[in-house]
């Protein structure tokens, strides 16, 4: 596993300790909460279905059509890793957020135990977790 992957991985693990959304994916108190270990690079920026090509043009109108409410982004850092870019979609069902998932998921990509399911590969993991998607890049 790179050293980027395990960077991510340890990210999730905290972020699913500090948010209780490890086990059941309850909606997590702080969608991206501070993490002991990491640093916050960037502010957060939430954006909404009106506003989501900002971040993610291109994509954003199939975003829409699952029903997504918004999106939180943020970056974070550890010592000596690199920046993970951690996005949180909250959409308007775990149907919906099940839709955009398997639209982004490929038969490529490494099953991972983490939330409802999740994928990973180089540099990435995708995890779906109820009515939310997120996705560590």
């Amino acid at each position: 596993m790179s050293m980027m992957l395990s960077s991510i991985t340890l990210l999730l693990c905290a972020c699913c300790v500090v948010t209780g959304s490890a086990a059941a994916c309850p909606p997590p108190p702080e969608v991206l909460p501070d993490i002991p270990g990491w640093t916050v690079v960037r502010e957060q920026v939430v954006y909404d279905s009106s506003t989501l090509w900002e971040a993610i043009d291109g994509a954003a109108d199939l975003f829409v059509s699952y029903g997504v409410l918004d999106m939180h982004m943020d970056y974070y850092s550890s010592t000596g890793g690199p920046e993970v870019r951690a996005e949180v979609y909250r959409h308007d069902s775990p149907e919906a957020a099940f839709g955009i998932f398997s639209q982004e998921r490929s038969p490529d990509n490494t099953h991972v135990t983490i939330g409802t399911t999740a994928v990973m590969d180089e540099g990435m993991l995708n995890i779906l977790c109820g009515e939310y998607y997120v996705k560590l890049s």
